[in-house]
């Protein structure tokens, strides 16, 4: 696998290898048989280490060093990000750089330097990396099909996010004769008969604890009978190995003991370091010895355990306060030096309370948050407040680490930090716990209490900051929204006009919002057009991506999703000019669900896609689950059943981890919808139906999200009308009035369903709503219903004409089960319409690049757009090519005009 790996890189194809195994299976080994074949590429290695874990972005420096003299080769914000983050003069800027620009820094670097020669990428021991490199590495793996790039990394048996969906080999122990091959080839003579079995069962086959027993075992054991030569070995072969490298330590020096705990202790440090720290510490100057007992190499001024079970037996066979002292004299060593690192030893030296301890490690988390690491920011700043006396230090702290945890989108550690503010807080602290706090409420659903905790917070910091006020409130007032709360949203605007920024153009459009909530859609879309006017006619209000990100998601929340695409489609392409690539994955989620709502599937797969690929790689696991629930809803009106339960069980599985019961309700929504096009009745009912007391038991209240217009149509379908008769009032009572146009259509719908009589009027309404909101599935889904109703009442005429056009919608859509179940009730009219050709489907990648080389840009600014090399965009620019028939630019502009038009 291996010399396949190297082959292909060599040939220009990148490919990526995970070794898992348990310690001594030979994961190190195999790394380095990979770097003994590594002739005419350029050969970059990185280790993990314990000590490490939480110093940002250690293992990616180790990693891209040899190619920093390339950096200004790089787009200027990618390496201005990437010489932040790698700690390099020069690149520390006024304000963080954004994890995405780090990430695209390292793929550029990786890919840059692939052109003049192909790489190999070692990487040992992944689960002892900070979590900042592996996302930035990570980002850059997954993006390397087409450029000469090798990648062999290692890990631990277990689950690891950030590694999903790299191909993986999980390494298994030696079979019984090839132990028996290694044993001899250790220990100089063959073992006995059985003997060599008897050691491989006991072993599970790891060669490295068969090594060791080989070595350790005597003659007679060795060609004694088949019984368990070495007495009794526990299950874990790991263990046993441990046990013996601490019987080797055990011989030694004490003063040399000690030595190999500094160097343990130490990670990657300098070995004249390690020494220094070791005589502070009552340790010897030397390590020749442990070099002569082969539990040590020293090669170019570094320490390198032999094996990092060495390192690891070294260090925790030691008692604690050896180990503390250890950690104190590198820290006294490294002051000055490298304070970052000293301020981690002086953490770990702590017993207690220790303010030396916690000042340094609060300089050290500002540092990892001012590279763009801000969960090493969080845990940093966490120790540093359980070694503050209580008061005002610790609190700071707590808030800090709270406020980067939630930045890094680790919501249960910042929902933990922020928990229960202290009474007598100061109110600027107090408002800082209750905004992390109800900033996690607002992401995972929990709107009522996300708008109770913004709300409380913009009052606590009204007097002293207003702006900051202002932008919690902002908060706030969506919360409220979101949860169906006019009155509580309108209490919340009019503490936006005493902020003083009732002029300005988010509280503008608030003010627009409520008053259509508020059941004056007249009067709400001449306030949100007037704000419009300002995007339009300001042009430093309309650049700002934000804003327009804000216009759309408002005209959204009104069931405007069509008037929303476009300033969904300004803000992605501002975005991306700009290089504001923080927010560019929420920019395209939100491109990508205006897109779903209005039938452009084909652009909201492309951008959802792009986006859950960025949402992944910068950790922001909610709005991952948010895209998997619209990628999902697409592929479940399609049938697409395979990627469409995939991803659905995807977001369920981040619902419950992250504490979002309504998106666990979404994704039961999505694989009922699946049912429910393949004609699946019963289990799209029961999937309806869970979905059903699931919104119940959440309290789910906004008519979007309700899963019962859903279940009345299946009800009916099934013929059973009564059951759906009865839900109806429960729906209509979600929906209060005309004034959102999507689940009003809806209840007309459902109305037209279950009406006995009169039902025309109802669809046709409904006709009219989603006509208005450009609402394509939803119109289609009406077309069908209003027609198969119409048959039932033998007026086959007047069924045809809402056929064809339920027909034309699905069939423009690719939502093929829905058509064929339209195409069957048209058949039982007496007509019969042919199966529309499939399309040739791109991926939604090569849609992407596709789209972007159609408005005229060349591959190398696709290449920057989407973070991908040249040789990737040709790649797959030349696959959409072959499989839409055409040769030229001129053409693939020409046949996706063509397809947009018709889906417009």
């Amino acid at each position: 696998m291996l010399d396949r790996l190297l082959q292909q890189a060599r040939g220009g194809q990148g490919g990526v290898l995970v070794l898992r195994g348990e310690p001594g299976i030979g994961k190190t080994t195999l790394l380095e048989y990979a770097a003994s074949d590594a002739d005419a590429m350029l050969l970059l290695r990185a280790s993990g280490f314990e000590s490490e874990t939480g110093m940002a972005f250690a293992g990616l420096y180790s990693l891209l060093r040899p190619l920093t003299g390339q950096l200004d080769t790089l787009p200027r914000q990618q390496a201005e990000a990437l010489r932040a983050a790698l700690g390099l003069d020069g690149g520390r800027g006024e304000t963080a750089p954004e994890r995405l620009a780090i990430a695209a820094g390292t793929h550029s670097l990786l890919t840059t330097a692939a052109g003049t020669q192909p790489l190999l990428l070692l990487v040992d021991d992944t689960h002892w990396l900070d979590q900042a490199t592996m996302h930035a590495l990570a980002f850059a793996l997954r993006r390397l099909a087409a450029d000469p790039i090798a990648c062999v990394l290692t890990a631990q048996p277990g689950d690891d996010v950030v590694l999903a969906g790299l191909r993986t080999h999980n390494l298994a122990g030696l079979d019984a004769m090839d132990a028996a091959l290694l044993i001899e080839d250790v220990a100089g003579t063959s073992p006995g008969r059985g003997v060599g079995a008897r050691l491989c069962a006991e072993t599970g086959g790891n060669p490295l604890a068969l090594h060791e027993l080989a070595v350790g075992l005597p003659a007679e054991q060795l060609h004694g009978p088949g019984k368990s030569a070495t007495g009794h070995l526990p299950l874990d072969p790991g263990a046993e190995v441990r046990q013996r490298y601490g019987d080797r330590l055990g011989t030694l020096e004490p003063a040399l003991r000690i030595t190999l705990l500094v160097a343990a202790a130490a990670g990657r440090c300098d070995a004249q370091a390690v020494l220094a720290a070791a005589v502070r510490a009552g340790g010897s100057a030397s390590l020749a010895d442990a070099e002569d007992e082969r539990l040590v190499r020293l090669t170019s001024g570094s320490v390198e355990f032999v094996h990092p079970l060495v390192r690891l037996v070294a260090y925790h066979s030691a008692t604690p306060s050896q180990r503390r002292a250890a950690h104190r004299a590198l820290a006294d060593v490294l002051a000055g030096v490298d304070d970052e690192r000293a301020a981690l030893h002086l953490a770990h030296a702590a017993a207690g309370p220790d303010q030396l301890a916690a000042a340094a490690l609060d300089r050290a988390a500002a540092l990892a948050a001012g590279r763009g690491a801000p969960l090493e920011a969080a845990a940093a700043w966490e120790r540093a407040a359980e070694l503050s006396e209580p008061g005002d230090a610790r609190t700071e702290r707590l808030l800090r680490a709270a406020e980067a945890a939630l930045h890094g989108g680790d919501l249960d550690h910042a929902e933990r930090l922020a928990a229960g503010p202290a009474p007598g807080l100061p109110p600027a602290r107090k408002a800082g716990l209750l905004a992390v706090h109800g900033r996690v409420d607002l992401l995972r659903g929990r709107m009522d209490a996300a708008h109770r905790m913004l709300r409380e917070a913009a009052e606590l910091v009204a007097e002293d900051d207003p702006e900051l006020a202002a932008e919690l409130l902002l908060e706030s007032f969506d919360a409220a929204v979101e949860a169906a709360l006019v009155d509580e949203a309108g209490t919340v605007a009019e503490l936006l006009g005493q902020q003083g920024s009732a002029g300005g153009f988010r509280a503008r459009l608030a003010v627009g919002q409520l008053a259509w909530l508020r059941g004056d859609p007249a009067e709400g879309m001449r306030l949100m057009k007037q704000s419009m006017a300002l995007l339009a006619n300001d042009p430093p209000l309309g650049v700002k991506a934000d804003l327009n990100m804000a216009a759309a998601r408002a005209w959204a929340s009104v069931g405007e999703p069509a008037q929303g695409r476009h300033y969904a489609e300004r803000a992605v392409d501002l975005v991306r000019s700009q290089g504001a690539l923080g927010v560019l994955p929420r920019a395209l989620a939100d491109a990508s669900w205006m897109h779903s709502q209005t039938g452009n599937w084909a652009p909201a797969l492309a951008q959802g896609c792009e986006a859950l690929e960025l949402a992944r790689a910068t950790g922001q696991r909610y709005l991952a689950c948010d895209l998997l629930v619209t990628i999902s809803s697409i592929e479940a009106a399609q049938g697409r059943e395979t990627d469409c339960r995939a991803h659905a069980d995807e977001a369920a599985g981040l619902a419950v981890e992250l504490g979002l019961p309504l998106y666990r309700l979404l994704g039961q929504r999505q694989l009922a919808l699946l049912d429910f096009g393949a004609g699946r009745l019963d289990e799209a009912i029961g999937r309806y139906e869970q979905a059903s007391k699931l919104a119940a038991d959440i309290g789910v209240q906004h008519p979007y999200h309700s899963p019962l217009p859903d279940l009345i149509e299946a009800y009916a379908q099934a013929g059973k009308h009564d059951r759906a008769r009865d839900l109806l009032p429960e729906f209509l009572a979600l929906v209060p009035g005309e004034d959102n146009p999507l689940p009003a259509s809806r209840a007309e719908r459902c109305r037209g369903i279950v009406a006995d009589t009169d039902f025309d009027s109802h669809f046709q309404h409904a006709i009219g709503l989603q006509e208005h909101a450009d609402a394509a599935f939803q119109l289609g889904r009406t077309h069908l219903c209003y027609g198969e109703r119409l048959r039932r009442a033998r007026r086959r005429r007047d069924a045809r004409t809402q056929l064809r056009a339920a027909i034309e919608i699905f069939d423009r859509l690719d939502a093929r089960p829905w058509a064929n179940r339209a195409r069957a009730e048209l058949r039982a009219t007496g007509e019969t319409i042919a199966t529309g050709e499939a399309p040739r489907q791109l991926t939604p990648q090569e849609l992407q690049i596709a789209m972007m080389v159609t408005e005229g840009r060349t591959n190398a600014e696709v290449g920057r757009a989407l973070f991908l090399s040249t040789r990737t965009v040709e790649f797959h620019l030349s696959r959409a090519f072959r499989k839409l028939g055409v040769s030229s630019r001129t053409e693939l502009t020409r046949q996706l005009a063509g397809a947009a038009a018709k889906a417009g």
